[in-house]
C-alpha cells in the first residue's frame, strides 16, 4: 500500500561517545522532519527482513551532525552494530505538500519527456550532490543525468507521470 511505503531520511554513520548515540547521515539536510517524528522503522537496506519500528528518545545536533537516541541502544557496540542502517518513515508520515510541491522520492518512475513530447526515458533515481540534485534518466543509449534545475527539468506533471526536460543538449553524454 502506498501510505505504508517506507523511505528512507537517514543512514547511521557511527557511534557518538559510548551511551548509544547514533551518528547520521541526512538525505535530505535541510529537512526537518526527523526532529518532528517520535518513532521511526529502522531497517539495513541490503539485507531481507522486516524493518522495525523504534521509539525516538531524543535528538540534537552536534558540529554539523545530527545525533539521535533510540530506544534500547544503550551503548556504542548497540549504536555500532547499526551503522549502514537506514532510519525511514511511513508515506503517510510525511507532512502535506503545497500545491505545486513533490517529493523527490515521487519523481523515480516518472517519463522524462522534451518539450515536444519526445521521449527521453525514464526516472530511474534522484541523485544529491552537494551543489544541485539530479535525476537519472535510462535512456535507450544508456543514463543520462540532468539536473533538477531550470533549464534543464522545465515542468513536473505527477499527475500525468512525467516531468519535462530541455536543453540536453548541454549535457555531458
Amino acid at each position: 500500500m502506498r501510505g505504508e511505503e517506507l523511505l528512507p531520511l537517514a543512514a547511521v554513520t557511527g557511534a557518538h561517545g559510548l551511551s548509544g548515540e547514533l551518528r547520521l547521515k541526512l538525505f535530505n539536510p535541510e529537512s526537518e522532519l526527523l526532529q518532528s517524528l517520535t518513532h521511526v522503522s529502522v531497517m539495513r537496506p541490503d539485507a531481507e527482513g522486516s524493518p522495525r519500528r523504534i521509539e525516538i528518545e531524543s535528538i540534537r545536533r552536534h558540529k554539523g551532525s545530527l545525533l539521535l537516541r533510540l530506544s534500547g541502544c544503550r551503548d556504542r557496540d548497540a549504536a555500532l552494530a547499526l551503522r549502514g542502517c537506514q532510519l525511514c518513515v511511513r508515506r503517510d508520515e510525511l507532512p502535506e505538500l503545497e500545491p505545486g510541491e513533490y517529493y523527490l522520492v515521487d519523481l523515480v518512475g516518472l517519463e522524462a519527456r522534451t518539450p515536444a513530447g519526445e521521449l527521453v526515458g525514464h526516472i530511474e533515481e534522484v541523485l544529491e550532490y552537494p551543489s544541485a540534485q539530479a535525476v537519472r534518466v535510462r535512456t535507450v543509449e544508456g543514463e543520462l543525468e540532468i539536473p533538477n534545475l531550470p533549464p534543464y527539468v522545465v515542468e513536473v506533471q505527477l499527475d500525468q507521470g512525467r516531468i519535462i526536460v530541455d536543453a540536453l543538449d548541454e549535457l555531458p553524454r
